[in-house]
């Protein structure tokens, strides 16, 4: 007969490996589940970009009627713009139109410089652009917002 220091009985090891066996499982299911919840996901193939905030700045020419800036002087302006918000698109040359205070018909060659940005970026896009009219010699600064879609494909070489 088996005396009190040989080995338990059988009932005890099935016991004790069915524990380890369902650690283990269980284990391997949280592990799973966490990967699988915490792994970024891809974007479906046709899923829309969010959405930024593009601005279209009407960045005046000339800052008196007559009179252009020189070169020097609007690509510095330009760049305070560029250095701010990490980049532009320059659009064409158009003119602008508007009553003076003494009700003459005023117009202003602007050229359009298109910003796109983050949401919570506006209030350094509204910064820079203070201080780029002030460079310009402005009383005010027109700009335009709009809400679109962009994404920056990058292009494999």
């Amino acid at each position: 007969m088996a005396g009190a220091g040989d080995r338990p009985p059988c009932g005890c090891a099935r016991f004790l490996l069915s524990g380890v066996l369902l650690f283990i499982l269980g284990a391997g299911a949280g592990g799973l589940t966490v990967h699988f919840l915490t792994r970024p996901s891809s974007p479906a193939p046709d899923s829309l970009p969010p959405r930024r905030l593009e601005a279209v700045v009407y960045l005046p020419t000339q800052p008196n009627p007559g009179r252009h800036f020189t070169p020097r002087e609007w690509d510095d302006a330009l760049e305070l713009l560029v250095r701010e918000m990490g980049g532009a698109t320059l659009g064409p040359s158009v003119e602008g139109c508007w009553l003076g205070a003494d009700g003459k018909l005023q117009r202003e060659g602007v050229r359009l410089v298109i910003v796109s940005f983050e949401r919570d970026r506006l209030d350094a896009l509204r910064g820079v652009l203070r201080r780029v009219g002030k460079q310009l010699g402005q009383e005010t600064v027109y700009y335009r917002l709009e809400q679109p879609r962009v994404e920056m494909l990058a292009v494999e070489p």
